[in-house]
Formats: structure tokens, C-alpha cells, sequence
């Protein structure tokens, strides 16, 4: 409730004689109308209570006069309004003493403003307190630009602090204003003693490449320098800050070059690395354009880098029937992997060249692949003899080939003749059952050259051979499986032991052909154990680093080292009934299969020999790269 003394209240207005009679009415008219809030309290009443607020009040907080009038001005106050700020208020009120602050008040709509708040105590003539009189004025606006100005130095000097490199501001004599947490940091100082201090101090013991020794250090552009005092290589840039034309200040940005130096310094060696190498080195994009080679590649092609560089290398180099290889080599790469292989390609004049190249994505720290990488090396020469090494081989096999086929071939051919001239001059007179025995025994010697020559054709029967991955223990599992109970029969035991690493190992291979190995080999193994009082055989499976390896151990006989010499050369066998052309199927097949056999064996007059079995037996040994 609003008491009738407060209520009805009012300001005594000064005895001014040259006032006119309407004075008090221009007085409160203009108060009325003043763009800024004014209340008035009566400083004699119980808790302060406003009696008098003007128009501005009203349309800066929200309220009527009615709403405002009789009450304490606290009740702009809120949540966010800040006690201190209350408290400073309420002690100016106590002593009576003028105020001016800053206060978060709320209108009428729950809405805040800042309020610039200024409190003046009003005396009559005996000077004693009656009134206080306060001015609002709101800052809202100035105090968001303020805050939002704040914000941004404080984003601005944590931005900075944040910066490795050394931020130093200096007035025009050189003087520190300001600077990063990272200088404070690099001189082992902190804030205080730097600020005021000579930058000119801390560069003292410098020293720096220039073009005139009179040039600063600190008012050169940029330069670059070092702390004699420890190790490290820097750059300076300066810069100036002119107003009206006149310097105020300088900005100094000192910049840690040492890992870039060295980082050059490397590639510097890299790139002599590169350029020296033996082998062809090529950058290009991901679409095969050249961006740079290397000496040895201009050796080789004829082509300088400036003119390569930005054609496309699959089209200029490889030769046109290499368009599968050139897809099978993007497919690859660009999927993150390393292609390696041949392929024909030619050079400048149009010379073919035969190359085994590898292949490899470049990608960003992102992952991003950017960039492929292509090592070469000229295997021209290399074909040329391998292919002059092969032709001899392949003569000398033909005449391995030729003296077998006329020794396997005509022995039961002349057998066969033998029988059928012999039953053609007495058939006459023989009784049906020779003449059934020695046709039997010409359809034997048929079968013999019928087997030889099946024999033959099985040499080619896995030419092209269909790799896919196998789990290779799993294989050799089921090998076993299938084998022991023929192995049994016999008296012969089998064994596979495998690392552990290994269950889980997948090779490319041919499931058949490899088949056909394993059991080409058992049977050899079968063979030499024939006159074995234990006869056995082992298989091991274990991994090194770049091979699966899979050997088959018996204790058999063994062989002599001319045996052993001979392996591979078709129709040399020891055996019986043996054509010699087993093992080199094999060999050819496990070649087609990236994979290679030796045999180790010793017997009783080959000590020297290496076998994991001991006093005599074989061991063969076969290995898949990976």
C-alpha cells in the first residue's frame, strides 16, 4: 500500500526570483521529458519508496507509474543482478554518498538491461538528508559491443598464447608491450619482468645472414638468424604499425626453422638419393601424368624430365597390348595396394624394353592417396639371357625327351612287334590259347606306351593353373585323411606336425595341382620305403617372413648324389617302371604357383647330406612366397 504522505509527496523547487510564475510546471515538464530515467525517492519514509518517475523510467523498465510509485527501487533487481553491485549501492544509500555503477536490472517482461545507474542524496536547507534522486540509463547495447569486444581479445589472446611461434609487441623504442605465452616460455621468463623491458636484450647474442651487415635484425623485413647462446635456426619478420603516418609500435614474429631445416636438409639427400639410384624412379598422379624421374630413367628412356614431365606415362611408355596390365595396375593402387610384375614398355626412339616394375601408392596424412610411386629396373638383357639359357635347357631336355620316348617308346614296341611276327608265322598251328597269350602280351606292351604317353599329356595338364586362396593347413588336413588309410595298409605311419601361427594361413594355389604334387611325391616316398622295417613319413608345415614352407620327410633308402643331381631331368629315373617325368611336372607346376622345390636326401654311402631324419631318408621341400 501506498501511504498518503508518500503519495502526495513532492520536491521543493529553488527560491529563484527571476523565475516565472509557471516555473515549477517547465521544471517538471522537462524532467518528464528528459531521454533518461528518473525516480525519486523519499529518503525520510520507511524503506526508501519512490514517489516521483518519469516517462522514461516507465518505457525503459515496463512499468506504469502506478506499478512504481510506493515501492523500493530493488525490485529491478534479479537472479543475475550482481550483490556486490547491491551491496555497494546499499552503503552508499547508509552514508548518504553520490554513487554511479553498472547494474543488471530486469523490466517488467523478465527481460534485462544495463543499466548505467547514477544516485545523488538530496539535502534542504538545514542540510538534512529528505530525498535521493536516480538517473537510469540504459547500456545494453554498449555493454553487448563491449562484451563482444572483450570476448575477442580474450579469443585473440588465447589464439595467440596457442601459437608456437614468438609474438612480441614493442613500442617505437623498442620497448615490450605485450607478447605470447610462447615467449615468455623460449626465455625462460615470465610476463612481468618482460613487459617494459628492451626487446633488444633478448636478441643480443644473435647472429644473422645479411646483405648489409648495417641492416637490424629487428628492423629488417625478414631474416634469418641464430642464438649464439644455443642451437636452432630462426626467421624474423618485422612489422611495422604506423598511425597518421608515424610509427607507434612494431609486431616481431619469431619463427622455429631448425626441424624445417633439417626436413630440407633430408629431402635434399633424398632427393640425391633418388636421383642417383640404379633403378628408374617416377612420380606421377593417380592417373599415371609424370610429375618427376630420375637420372637413371633419363639414362634409360632417352627422355629428359622437362619433357616427360606432365604426360601421361601409361600412354607414352607402355606398350598398347599392356592395356589389361595398366588396368590391373589401377585397380590395384588405387585401392591402397603395391603392384608388382612386368611389363613391355619402350623408349623415346621406340626401343622395347622389358621391365619388372613396383608400384606403390603415396597418400597424405589424410590417407588420401595423391600420388603413385614406380620403381623400374631394365630387365632386357636379363630376358635375353634367360631365354638363351632356356632355348640350351630346352635342347638338352629335348634330348632327354627324344632318349626316353625311344627307350620307353620302342622297348615295348619291339616287344610287341616280336610277339605279333612270332604269332603271324604260327597261328596256322597254334592252339587258341597261345595265340590269346601272345596277343595278351602285345596288348600289355600297348598298354605300357598307352601309359607313357598319358604320361606326356599330363605335363601340360595344369599349363594355366587357377590360383585361389587355401587355408594350407586345412589342405594338408584333408591330404592326410585321404592318404593314411592306403598308408596303413602298408605299414607305413604319417605324421603332420604345424606351427600354431599357421592354422589360420591362406596361399594361392591350385587345390589340383597341388594335389597332384602331394601325391606325386607320397608315391615316391611309398617307393623308398619298401624295404624299411619302420617305414614313415612326415609332413611339417611352419611360416618365416616372406615363405609358407611345407616339407614330406621319409626314412627310406635315400639317394646318392647322382640321383640327386639328375631330379629334374625328364626320363631320368631309378626306378623300375618310372618315367622321370613326375617331379618335373611337379616343378613346373608349383613354378606356375609361385612356389619352388628342393629335395635334400643322404643314404648309406652319403653322409654328407642334409635330412631331418637322421642316418638316410628324403626330405622335400617345398615354399610359397607371400
Amino acid at each position: 500500500m501506498i501511504n498518503t504522505e508518500t503519495k502526495n509527496a513532492h520536491l521543493k523547487l529553488p527560491n529563484n526570483e527571476k523565475s516565472s510564475p509557471n516555473f515549477d510546471e517547465i521544471f517538471r515538464k522537462a524532467i518528464q521529458e528528459v531521454p533518461v530515467g528518473i525516480v525519486i525517492t523519499n529518503a525520510q519514509a520507511k524503506d526508501n519508496p519512490i514517489i516521483y518517475c518519469n516517462k522514461t523510467f516507465c518505457k525503459l523498465t515496463g512499468y506504469n507509474p502506478n506499478e512504481v510509485l510506493g515501492r523500493n527501487c530493488r525490485f529491478l533487481q534479479g537472479p543475475k543482478t550482481n550483490p556486490e553491485t547491491i551491496a555497494l549501492i546499499r552503503r552508499a544509500i547508509e552514508k548518504a554518498e553520490p554513487v554511479k555503477t553498472l547494474i543488471l536490472n530486469y523490466r517488467k517482461d523478465g527481460s534485462t538491461f544495463w543499466n548505467e545507474l547514477q544516485i545523488y542524496p538530496v539535502f534542504n536547507d538545514e542540510g538534512r538528508l529528505t530525498y535521493f534522486m536516480g538517473t537510469q540509463i540504459d547500456i545494453s547495447t554498449k555493454m553487448e559491443l563491449f562484451e563482444s569486444v572483450m570476448n575477442a581479445k580474450h579469443e585473440w589472446l588465447i589464439t595467440a598464447d596457442a601459437i608456437n611461434d614468438l609474438i612480441i609487441l614493442t613500442d617505437a623504442d623498442g620497448k615490450i608491450i605485450r607478447c605470447n605465452k610462447a615467449t615468455a616460455t623460449f626465455f625462460n621468463s615470465d610476463f612481468p619482468k618482460l613487459i617494459g623491458s628492451s626487446v633488444r636484450e633478448l636478441f643480443a647474442s644473435t647472429t644473422f645472414d645479411s646483405k648489409d651487415d648495417a641492416e637490424d635484425l629487428l628492423l629488417v623485413t625478414k631474416a634469418e638468424f641464430q642464438f649464439t647462446d644455443r642451437t636452432g635456426y630462426y626467421e624474423i619478420s618485422n612489422y611495422p604499425i604506423t598511425v597518421n603516418g608515424n610509427l607507434t609500435k612494431r609486431v616481431h614474429l619469431v619463427r622455429d626453422m631448425t626441424s624445417q631445416k633439417e626436413m630440407i636438409a633430408q629431402l635434399e639427400w633424398l632427393n640425391k638419393a633418388i636421383q642417383q639410384a640404379f633403378d628408374s624412379i617416377v612420380i606421377t598422379d593417380t592417373n599415371g601424368n609424370v610429375e618427376q624421374v630420375n637420372k637413371s630413367f633419363e639414362r634409360k628412356t632417352k627422355w629428359k624430365n622437362s619433357e616427360i614431365v606432365g604426360l601421361n606415362l601409361f600412354e607414352l611408355y607402355f606398350e598398347p597390348s599392356s592395356k589389361d596390365i595398366i588396368a590391373e595396375i589401377q585397380s590395384k593402387v588405387l585401392n591402397g595396394q603395391v603392384w608388382d610384375g612386368e611389363y613391355i614398355s619402350k623408349r623415346k626412339d621406340g626401343e622395347r624394353l622389358y621391365e619388372e616394375a613396383t608400384i606403390s601408392p603415396i597418400k597424405d596424412e589424410a590417407g588420401k592417396i595423391t600420388r603413385l610411386l614406380h620403381i623400374q629396373r631394365d630387365v632386357t638383357e636379363k630376358k635375353q639371357l634367360e631365354a638363351i639359357a632356356e632355348a640350351i635347357n630346352l635342347s638338352e631336355n629335348i634330348g632327354y625327351i627324344f632318349a626316353g620316348i625311344r627307350h620307353e617308346i620302342g622297348n615295348p614296341l619291339n616287344s610287341a612287334k616280336t610277339a605279333l611276327n612270332v604269332l603271324r608265322k604260327n597261328i596256322q598251328q597254334w592252339p587258341c590259347e597261345k595265340i590269346v597269350e601272345y596277343v595278351d602280351r602285345s596288348l600289355s606292351e600297348m598298354e605300357r606306351i598307352e601309359y607313357l604317353l598319358q604320361t606326356l599329356k599330363s605335363f601340360n595338364l595344369y599349363e594355366d593353373v587357377e590360383l585361389k586362396p587355401v587355408r594350407i593347413y586345412d589342405f594338408i588336413c584333408n591330404f592326410v585323411k585321404t592318404a593314411q588309410k592306403n598308408l596303413e595298409d602298408k605299414g607305413i605311419r604319417i605324421f603332420f606336425d604345424s606351427e600354431e601361427d599357421c592354422k589360420d594361413v591362406t596361399v594361392s594355389l591350385d587345390s589340383r595341382a597341388f594335389y597332384h604334387v602331394l601325391m606325386n611325391i607320397m608315391s615316391n616316398a611309398v617307393d623308398a620305403l619298401e624295404e624299411e622295417e619302420t617305414p614313415f613319413i612326415r609332413i611339417r608345415l611352419w611360416q618365416t617372413n616372406s615363405t609358407v614352407n611345407v616339407s614330406i620327410s621319409d626314412n627310406g633308402c635315400g639317394m646318392s648324389q647322382e640321383q640327386l643331381n639328375n631330379l629334374f631331368k625328364p626320363f631320368y629315373t631309378s626306378k623300375k617302371h618310372g618315367t622321370g617325368l613326375g617331379l618335373v611336372i611337379c616343378k613346373k607346376m608349383l613354378a606356375k604357383m609361385n612356389a619352388f622345390i628342393f629335395i635334400s636326401s643322404r643314404n648309406k654311402d652319403n653322409a654328407s647330406l642334409n635330412s631331418e631324419l637322421g642316418a638316410k631318408g628324403t626330405t622335400v621341400h617345398i615354399a610359397f612366397s607371400v
